[in-house]
């Protein structure tokens, strides 16, 4: 993610939708890097809860970091939370730059 885009301030949403929660973030995102976050969040979306499971603990052990020091495990963790699909989009912003934008619904029970 971008840390300074002059158009683009991360957001994030919190709201109800009768008895669930839906909650959404924003942040700008470039270009070359919408491909590694839409291969995790789209493999994230295939799995079941052991293979989730699974996932996290080898990405845990893995040693597989970013250059900001994650690995992922945001996402694994909002998905084993959420208990349903990640949705997502990209919005062009000025040159090498997207709006990455991540909605989850997560029940209230």
């Amino acid at each position: 993610f971008v840390k300074d885009h002059p158009d683009c301030e991360p957001e994030f949403y919190l709201a109800r939708n009768g008895s669930d929660f839906i909650i959404r973030s924003a942040n700008p995102i470039l270009k070359d890097d919408i491909g590694r976050v839409k291969n995790k969040i789209d493999k994230i979306n295939t799995l079941n809860s052991e293979e989730m499971r699974l996932l996290y603990r080898e990405t845990i052990t893995n040693g597989e970091f970013t250059e900001q020091g994650g690995a992922g495990l945001g996402l694994i963790e909002m998905a084993k939370i959420s208990c349903h699909p990640i949705h997502y989009k990209f919005t062009s912003l000025a040159g090498k730059y997207y709006n990455f934008e991540l909605d989850l619904k997560v029940d209230s029970d």
